[in-house]
C-alpha cells in the first residue's frame, strides 16, 4: 500500500536523525548534548508517528509493520533510563555532604575550566535518597591507601588519573554519547570519602551513586 510506504518513510527518517546523533556523539563530531537531543528527537517522533499512524494503517487493513517500528523506537528511548528512574534530579554525589572532596577540572583530561563546586542543595537530597552511602575506613600509610584508590578508580573505568598529596581523581566516559563524569576518592582522618560527577545534564539517574558504592566495596 502506498499509504503504508509513506508511513514507514515517515517513521525511518526520525530514526535516521537519531542514529545520525549517536553517531555523532559517538566519532566526536557532536557534542555529547546535541548527539543525545537528536538520538531522543528522532526516537520519540518515529516511536509516535509509527504507534499513531500505524493503528490507524491497521484500521484501514494495512500491517502492523509501522505499528512495531514506532514501539521499537520507543523501547530503545525509554528501556535504558528504566533502571534510574526514580532517582533525583542531581548530578553530583559525595559521602562528605559537608566537605565534600575537591574535583579540579584543570587535572581532567580535556579540562575547559569547568566550576566543579559542590552545590550545597544537594546535601539533603543526597542524604534522603542515598542514605546507604558513607566513608570507608582505612588504616595504614597514606601512599598504600592511595595506591588502593588509583587501582579501584582504574578497575571501575576511571581514565587520566590524577594522584595528589591526598587524593586520587579519575575521567568516566559513556560509549556512545561521550558523556564525561569526574570522580575523586580521597583519603584523610582515617577514612576514604567519595564523590562523582556527571559533566552533563542536571539528573545522572542514579549513575554517580552506583560509581560510590562499587568504588566503595573496591575499598573495603
Amino acid at each position: 500500500m502506498r499509504l503504508e510506504r509513506t508511513l514507514l518513510t515517515v517513521v525511518g527518517l526520525p530514526v535516521a536523525v537519531a542514529l545520525a546523533g549517536a553517531l555523532g556523539a559517538a566519532t566526536g563530531s557532536l557534542d555529547p548534548m546535541a548527539g543525545f537531543g537528536l538520538w531522543t528527537f528522532g526516537l520519540l517522533v518515529a516511536g509516535l508517528s509509527g504507534l499513531a499512524g500505524g493503528l490507524l494503517l491497521r484500521l484501514k487493513g494495512g500491517s502492523w509493520r509501522p505499528v512495531l517500528l514506532g514501539g521499537v523506537a520507543l523501547v530503545l528511548l525509554f528501556a535504558p533510563a528504566l533502571p534510574g528512574m526514580g532517582k533525583p534530579p542531581i548530578n553530583d554525589i559525595t559521602t562528605d555532604v559537608v566537605d565534600p572532596p575537591r574535583l579540579d577540572d584543570a587535572k581532567a583530561p580535556g579540562g575547559i575550566g569547568l566550576d566543579m563546586d559542590y552545590d550545597p542543595a544537594f546535601a539533603a537530597v543526597t542524604k534522603e535518597s542515598y542514605p546507604d552511602l558513607a566513608a570507608v575506613p582505612f588504616v595504614g600509610k597514606t601512599d598504600v591507601g592511595l595506591d588502593r584508590a588509583a587501582s579501584c578508580l582504574e578497575k571501575d573505568g576511571g581514565r587520566g588519573l590524577f594522584r595528589g598529596p591526598s587524593s586520587v581523581q579519575a575521567t568516566y566516559q559513556s560509549r556512545v554519547f561521550r558523556f564525561r563524569d569526574d570522580a575523586v576518592i580521597r583519603l584523610e582522618d582515617g577514612r576514604f570519602d567519595l564523590r562523582s560527577r556527571s559533566r552533563d545534564g542536571k539528573g545522572d539517574l542514579g549513575v554517580n551513586a552506583a560509581r560510590i558504592q562499587r568504588l566503595a566495596t573496591c575499598l573495603r
